[in-house]
């Protein structure tokens, strides 16, 4: 079927309204992506499908939703050899393989009637259960993308000279600011930074008497952000600890990224089952919140009969529909259409799709 076909159904909208029970962005996208077919096989793969999750969801416990971040481009990147991940691309990736492992223990439980598991036994096989990979990121690290310090014995020590180092440079500075003169002052000063060193404020016509290094000044020119000679040493220390830290955060995000590089078809593949997963249960959402019920398919030649048919949009607009029936005969190969009232989607759609024949 052709997109302009589609488009005069409004089949795009009533994808729309589906993808909006998805639960990310992810799953809302693939099922706004989805195109009519006549493969039967796919359709009753797909009715199954949807039978398999509707019964979860509408069991006691219902339907376990997890995060599925979209982690697409951290995947392709790990195709690339030079390339290292950010931590909040390591992040993405770690949850990931936590949503991964907790769905398939969730689908494949034997909580689940044999039948439902066996229907969705292709998922549960493509969800990784990697919890080595998994605990390799989590603990190197934290839920805000950053490396812990824990990641290796170096960073931890470098992580605490660079700030204990810091400590003393500011108490240094806080002494040295609480012995300049009244008229040196600047009215709430504190130590602050500037172009990646800790200074003090002054006023413009202290410079000469304090000294040191200036860094900055104000808008108006009378204060000025002055790194005093005693801080200099403390200040350039902290730089070359400062450089020495993220030459190991470098390293070990290039470390873990060489090491996730060989699983990135795992990835790939666990992260597509999930989205998949997804869009079954936005269509089981669906299902459940208008009455849906599945249909008995048949072949063109049989024709195809709709009991109790009520336009979807109309639905999703809280209207109340007054439901009809349509049936054809394998013999009748023409529709006509009253364009002044508005035809059923899902008859226009069923009836193009089965019949092939223009409306």
């Amino acid at each position: 079927m052709n997109t302009h076909a589609l488009s005069v159904l409004e089949f795009p909208r009533v994808l729309d309204v589906v993808a909006g029970r998805a639960s990310s962005e992810l799953g809302a996208e693939r099922v706004r992506s989805l195109r009519p077919t006549s493969d039967r096989e796919w359709i009753e793969r797909e009715h199954s499908r949807v039978a398999a999750v509707r019964f979860i969801a509408e069991s006691e416990k219902g339907w376990t939703t997890v995060v599925i971040p979209n982690s697409r481009e951290a995947i392709a990147r790990l195709a690339v050899q030079s390339a290292v991940l950010a931590g909040t691309d390591l992040l993405l990736l770690g949850t990931l393989l936590r949503s991964s492992r907790t769905m398939r223990a969730f689908i494949g439980s034997e909580k689940h009637p044999a039948v439902v598991r066996a229907v969705l036994e292709n998922f549960r096989v493509a969800l990784a259960d990697e919890q080595t990979v998994e605990r390799m990121i989590t603990s190197a690290i934290d839920d805000d993308g950053n490396v812990r310090d824990e990641a290796s014995p170096l960073l931890r020590k470098l992580r605490r000279e660079l700030r204990g180092t810091e400590a003393d440079l500011v108490r240094l500075l806080e002494r040295l600011m609480s012995k300049l003169e009244s008229h040196q002052q600047v009215p709430d000063m504190s130590v602050t930074l500037r172009n990646g060193r800790l200074v003090i404020p002054i006023r413009r016509e202290a410079r000469a008497a304090i000294g040191g290094i200036v860094h900055d000044s104000s808008h108006s020119g009378a204060t000025l952000f002055v790194e005093p000679p005693a801080a200099v040493e403390a200040g350039n220390r902290i730089r070359e600890l400062e450089a020495d830290e993220s030459e190991e955060v470098e390293r070990i995000l290039a470390e873990l990224t060489d090491n996730l590089r060989p699983h990135a078809s795992m990835l790939a593949t666990s992260l597509d089952a999930l989205v998949e997963l997804d869009t079954l249960y936005a269509r089981v959402r669906y299902a459940g919140e208008f009455r849906c019920e599945p249909c008995d398919l048949t072949s063109p030649a049989n024709g195809f009969a709709v009991f109790d048919g009520r336009h979807p949009l109309l639905l999703a607009q809280g209207v109340a529909v007054v439901p009809f029936d349509l049936e054809m005969n394998g013999a009748e190969r023409t529709l006509l259409i009253d364009h002044r009232r508005r035809c059923p989607i899902a008859i226009n759609l069923l009836f193009k799709q089965l019949m092939d024949t223009k409306v």
